[in-house]
């Protein structure tokens, strides 16, 4: 048997032989890793994608926390948000002309509904998830700065406004180099699936 499919809603998984699930890819992770980060992105649970994918759950956990993996993720979400977008861009006119006519009625309801939607001030459609590996770098030194920073007893509000709003960038700027140089290509041998 050359090749053997296993499908997933809308993703399949194709093990070949001839292509080792080893190999890097552009980005640096494997077949294997990549197959895993998409039905990730799918919604697929951790035990059903580590089946599927022939790992551990903890070769998967440890897959999640680099960036490289995580960023996979995201661009894979990203797509499949875009394409559920540009469906959703085609109602809004339709939505809009039902809205207006149930505000024009006196639809309470309506008018209260399209207040909610106005006050998200543009957070429609924008999952904000970080895709590329310096964004999500950023996020993880972000978290790291603003730990530390919170463990720091300010006597006078005005200090703790200065170092957050002047030290904390540069801060922040250095804990993305320092992570920036310990980073790696996530690996699977050390926790392949023992199971």
């Amino acid at each position: 048997m050359a090749e053997k499919a296993t499908n997933c809603e809308n993703t399949t998984i194709t093990k070949d032989p001839q292509k080792s699930q080893n190999a890097r890819l552009e980005n640096g992770l494997t077949v294997k890793q990549m197959n895993a980060a998409e039905l990730l992105a799918f919604g697929k649970k951790v035990q059903e994608v580590a089946d599927t994918a022939g790992i551990s759950r903890h070769q998967l956990w440890v897959w999640q926390k680099n960036p490289y993996f995580v960023s996979a993720i995201s661009k894979y979400r990203a797509e499949l948000w875009g394409n559920s977008k540009q469906r959703l861009r085609g109602l809004v006119d339709k939505s809009v002309d039902v809205l207006e006519q149930a505000i024009e009625s006196g639809d309470l309801k309506a008018a209260i509904e399209l207040l909610k939607i106005v006050g998200l001030n543009g957070k429609i459609g924008n999952p904000g998830l970080p895709q590329s590996i310096d964004e999500v770098l950023t996020v993880e030194a972000t978290k790291m700065v603003d730990a530390s920073l919170a463990k720091i007893p300010f006597d006078d509000p005005m200090e703790e406004l200065d170092v957050r709003l002047r030290v904390r960038p540069s801060l922040i700027y250095k804990q993305v180099k320092k992570l920036n140089n310990k980073l790696a290509f996530p690996e699977e041998e050390a926790y392949e699936a023992t199971e």
